[in-house]
This record gives C-alpha cells, sequence and structure tokens, in this order.
C-alpha cells in the first residue's frame, strides 16, 4: 500500500580507496553484505541503493558512497532537502508519498541539490 513516508537521518562518506575504482569497491562491498552483482540492475551503484537503501547511497552524480544512518518517521507532506555538516556528514530530511516516489529518488534528489550549492 501506498503512503507518505518520512525519513530524517544522516550520511557519512565512506572513503573509496585509491588503488579502486568505484565500481570495484561497490562489487566488493555487495559481497560483504552477502549478494553478488546482478546486471539487470544495470550498475552495482543502483543495486546497492535498491538492495540496501536503508543503509548505503551511492551517489552516481558525485561518485560519491555514503553510510546512512536512518529513521522512518509518520507524517503528510512532501520535504526533500540535505545539508553539509561541520564533522562533512550530510544531514538529510526526507518526506515523499510513496506511491510517485522512493527512498533512493528522493535521497538522490536532496544530494543532487546539495551538490549544486557547492
Amino acid at each position: 500500500m501506498s503512503q507518505t513516508r518520512v525519513h530524517i537521518g544522516n550520511a557519512r562518506l565512506v572513503p573509496i580507496p585509491v588503488n579502486k575504482t568505484a565500481n570495484e569497491f561497490l562489487t566488493n562491498l555487495l559481497k560483504e553484505l552477502g549478494q553478488d552483482y546482478d546486471d539487470s540492475f544495470n550498475n552495482v551503484g543502483n543495486q546497492l541503493n535498491c538492495e540496501f537503501s536503508d543503509k548505503y547511497f551511492y551517489h552516481e552524480k558525485s561518485k560519491q558512497l555514503f553510510k546512512l544512518n536512518d529513521k522512518e518517521l509518520d507524517t503528510e507532506t512532501d520535504i526533500i532537502e540535505a545539508n553539509m555538516n561541520n564533522d562533512g556528514s550530510i544531514s538529510y530530511t526526507l518526506q515523499f508519498y510513496d506511491g510517485g516516489t522512493w527512498f533512493g529518488e528522493c535521497i538522490e534528489e536532496a544530494f543532487d541539490k546539495l551538490f549544486d550549492k557547492l
């Protein structure tokens, strides 16, 4: 059933080692999480965002991986925002109706807006 969803959380950058490509690192992370890459997702970042959206978010535009500390709340109005904190982490608030969008799409929109401002 579709409903309004609210997510408030914090995203911490997970450094991708300089000796690995993002694709290699994300593929290894999927394996650590018990999954093999499934090409029906078109790329490993999409798979990670879909299957582990409560734990990780890969922002394709900035090519950065974030570990999420997410909490879902109840409420009614759409809110999509993200802010950079002094410690380098990103705080976000997402409130959306899941009949027309989903968590991954909203967090990507919030990060796009944030990185466009930086």
